[in-house]
């Protein structure tokens, strides 16, 4: 027992010097005052005594005329003036000073509900609580002394729900919002509270959650430790993870439909989700996923992963995996994976399995196995594997195994033709044609090829074509090309799918970061914008698939030189022989003079009307809708903020101090070739 005790004075010791570090503001220092009818200048007076700070104030904001009476005890400074001021002024810290102000106006259709968030049984004030309204997701976190700020609509009583970890989930229904709500919960076990083991576990969470601090500051993350609640939506768009629909709370949704621009984060998915960069779920998947870069799943997957890197899931794998690189499972796979280098089973796989480098399933295995250099299981009782050097299984084989370095033929009409290092053939009519490294075929009349590094041919590609860095074709692409770094044809007819695409002439469609088409689309963009900046777009591609990159600038007349540069990309169709309709996104970082190390994202959605009065001259106009993120704490926020209209659809700001603004616009300029 003595030990117990001894263990959990060195943990909270060790959390009491963390915290010492940190000074707490004056907002939250505690008072006790007993005042009766005094002006309320000389209660501000007393409150600066007992807290060691000044207040700073116009003088017309005040009555200090005003007697008052304050009978506080153990209450915090910002109790004491939510006490005194009601909701008419606003308050904060800057320095050595706290600065009352005239209380924003709420929004007609909103409410904002403030207070502390405690714990019942001693009061004790609790960091890092989750308060969230279920209906409309809107969302916030305690601060480290308990305090928590939420905006929700106003049409309705409200109804919020407060989580914390090793606290019982909390609901209450408020049908009277007073000055300061405070909100108090219990622990998960009330009667084993104040027990030695209980304890014991308090101290080591509270010095665990200390250790995670550095990634932890953010309320998203800690909504999806604190929050055990499932909620759902029918879809979901994303900027970046928990920049989007779902806000803080991505991490607690499950979606039917999800789409990340860049990246996103949800519990789950039923039944599609894209992203150009990262999708990460930390629960189920079912349907279709799909990712420019990398899939990570913390449950099951029950459907197709397409990712041009890796796939990763900690769950059970039913369906199946594409990767440029690795696929890697926690749990028993049901399926077929592709991967460039190699695919990592942990527990039973049944299904084929195709990788450049190995294969390593460390129990039963049941399917095809192909491999560049060794396959490696605990049992395998398949009926094929294929590796460069060698095939190795700790249990029994009951599989017919082949294994070498390469293939070098004149002609191939097998069903499978796999190698090691490459293939090498001069007419190939194998249905399937896999490689670690590279398969080279002059006449290729098969359905799908798959290389570690590259595939190269001659003449009518009509295949599938999966290589972790590049594919090229000399001749006509009427397939797939999906490669880790670039697709490289003469004509495409088909869907390339790479960060970089080449080719002379496209008929298909060239998906990437960037596409060059010698008989595509080489322009150059300048225009003007509702904020009255200059832009230019460097524009590749072809009309289905547009990449924009983008660099923009104020007059250079002006004293503040604001600067940005970006990315988008568009699409466009031909209403005449003179007219096309084009619509697009783009994402700008926007600078004044020096670059900004805060987020300033301006993202647009564009559509534009297009004159071409002639082959090499291009006119347009059209409307932008316009989303700006940027942080009050940047010391360009108030220049970059004057781009703003007077007018918006959306301004929000959270007490992060990210502000989201958004308007409509219009973009006019001319293009030339």
């Amino acid at each position: 027992m003595k030990i117990k005790h001894l263990i959990i004075c060195i943990l909270l010791i060790c959390s009491g010097i963390s915290r010492a570090q940190t000074v707490k503001p004056f907002l939250e220092k505690e008072v006790s005052l007993n005042i009766s009818n005094e002006k309320t200048g000389k209660v501000l007076e007393k409150l600066e005594q007992a807290g060691g700070f000044h207040f700073s104030f116009q003088s017309n904001l005040i009555n200090t005329s005003k007697e008052i009476s304050l009978n506080v005890k153990n209450k915090t400074i910002r109790e004491c003036l939510m006490v005194i001021f009601k909701k008419e002024i606003d308050f904060k810290q800057k320095g050595n000073y706290i600065i009352l102000q005239k209380a924003k106006a709420a929004k007609a259709d909103k409410i904002i509900i403030k207070g502390y968030v405690s714990d019942s049984q001693n009061g004790r004030k609790i960091a890092r609580a989750s308060v969230y309204d279920k209906q409309t997701l809107a969302s916030t976190t305690s601060n480290d002394y308990g305090y928590y700020e939420i905006e929700i609509p106003g049409n309705k009583t409200p109804e919020i729900t407060v989580n914390k970890i090793s606290y019982q989930d909390t609901i209450i229904k408020l049908n009277m919002i007073d000055e300061l709500q405070n909100l108090s919960i219990n622990p998960t076990d009330s009667a084993l509270y104040n027990s030695d083991s209980a304890r014991l576990n308090r101290a080591l969470l509270e010095v665990k959650e200390l250790g995670k601090e550095i990634w932890l500051e953010t309320k998203s993350l800690i909504h999806s430790i604190n929050i055990k609640d499932t909620l759902f939506r029918k879809s979901q768009v994303s900027f970046l993870p928990f920049i989007g629909t779902n806000g803080a709370l991505s991490a607690n949704v499950v979606n039917d439909f999800s789409f990340n621009i860049i990246g996103g984060v949800s519990k789950g998915v039923n039944e599609l989700e894209i992203g150009s960069v990262l999708n990460l779920v930390n629960g189920n998947v079912k349907g279709l996923q799909i990712s420019g870069i990398s899939n990570l799943v913390n449950g099951n997957v029950n459907g197709v992963q397409i990712a041009g890197i890796n796939n990763t899931n900690r769950g059970i794998t039913n369906g199946l995996q594409f990767a440029g690189i690795i696929n890697l499972n926690f749990d028993s796979v049901k399926g077929m994976q592709f991967a460039g280098i190699n695919n990592i089973n942990l527990k039973q796989t049944e299904g084929s399995q195709f990788a450049g480098i190995f294969n390593l399933n460390k129990i039963h295995t049941n399917g095809p196995e192909f491999a560049g250099l060794f396959n490696v299981s605990e049992e395998y009782q398949g009926k094929l594997r294929v590796a460069g050097l060698f095939n190795f299984s700790r249990k029994i084989s009951q599989s017919n195994d082949f294994a070498g370095l390469f293939n070098i033929n004149e002609s191939s009409n097998g069903k499978i033709l796999t190698a090691g290092l490459f293939n090498v053939t001069k007419d190939s009519n194998s249905a399937i044609c896999l490689a670690g490294l590279f398969n080279t075929t002059k006449i290729y009349n098969g359905h799908f090829r798959a290389a570690g590094l590259f595939n190269n041919g001659e003449t009518n590609f009509r295949s599938t074509d999966l290589a972790g860095l590049f594919n090229v074709n000399k001749s006509v692409n009427k397939g797939i090309q999906i490669a880790g770094l670039a697709n490289i044809c003469k004509e495409n007819d088909g869907i390339q799918i790479a960060p970089f695409n080449f080719c002379k002439d496209s008929y298909g469609i060239p998906i990437g970061v960037l596409s060059f088409v010698r008989n595509g689309i080489h322009q150059i963009e300048y225009s003007r914008n509702e904020n009255q900046m200059n832009e230019i777009r460097l524009r590749t591609g072809v009309k289905k698939f547009t990449n924009e990159l983008i660099a923009g600038f104020e007059n250079f007349n002006t004293q503040q030189q604001k600067w940005y540069v970006g990315y988008g990309i568009s699409s466009s169709f031909k209403l005449s022989n003179k007219f096309n309709f084009e619509t697009g996104i783009s994402t700008y970082q926007i600078n004044n003079i020096d670059w900004n190390t805060h987020v300033s994202l301006l993202n647009k959605l564009n559509i534009a009307l297009e004159l071409r009065p002639a082959s090499s001259l291009g006119i347009f106009i059209g409307p932008t809708m316009n989303l700006f993120v940027l942080n009050d704490n940047s010391l360009q926020y108030e220049a970059l903020k004057s781009l703003v209209p007077k007018k918006t659809w959306i301004n929000n700001e959270n007490n992060k101090g990210v502000h989201v603004l958004g308007w409509f616009g219009w973009r006019a300029g001319i293009r030339l070739f």
